[in-house]
């Protein structure tokens, strides 16, 4: 591959993770959002524009966890297809970098409680999330096991990636 193809693909993520940023401010604090998300968007780059030259796990991090942010909100409005788009991005975001597993445990129990105490009907959303975040991690680790000849869930280094995270104390 080019490396100048990956630098664009690199730029071209941190400048869609940037617009999501206005997107989430909007989200969070109304009309005084947009505000907030220029200026916080106006900051990624700044200081980040520099690491579009290097092909980084961190950059689609980032975006998987600004989708995550968007989906949520929606997720916790009734949308379904939000649901659904927020499994997917957390299964990728999982794959990409193994520590962001716990995130699906913190959802779901965000969503027992929420829907114990304001929408009964929430565990439609809930199943939905909880199926496309199973179908993309577990079709990842069906290749995986199958290629290594052993049982692996997500990472044939789960182990150390969920001892080390970044403790580099480790």
């Amino acid at each position: 591959i080019n490396p100048l193809i990956i630098k664009y693909v690199q730029l071209f993520i941190i400048l869609l993770s940037a617009l999501l940023l206005v997107f989430i401010g909007r989200l969070a604090w109304g009309n005084r959002g947009y505000i907030i998300g220029y200026f916080s968007s106006i900051l990624f780059v700044v200081l980040n524009y520099r690491f579009a030259g290097h092909l980084m796990p961190e950059n689609w991090q980032f975006l998987f966890l600004s989708i995550i942010t968007i989906c949520l909100f929606y997720h916790y409005k009734g949308n379904k297809t939000s649901s659904i788009i927020l499994g997917i991005t957390l299964g990728l975001s999982c794959l990409n970098k193994g520590t962001t597993f716990f995130l699906f445990p913190l959802i779901i129990i965000a969503d027992l409680v929420y829907s114990r105490i304001k929408n009964r009907i929430h565990w439609q959303n809930m199943l939905l999330f909880a199926v496309a975040f199973a179908v993309i991690t577990l079709l990842w680790s069906v290749y995986l096991s199958n290629e290594r000849d052993q049982i692996i869930y997500i990472s044939s280094q789960t182990g150390e990636v969920l001892l080390d995270g970044n403790n580099e104390f480790c």
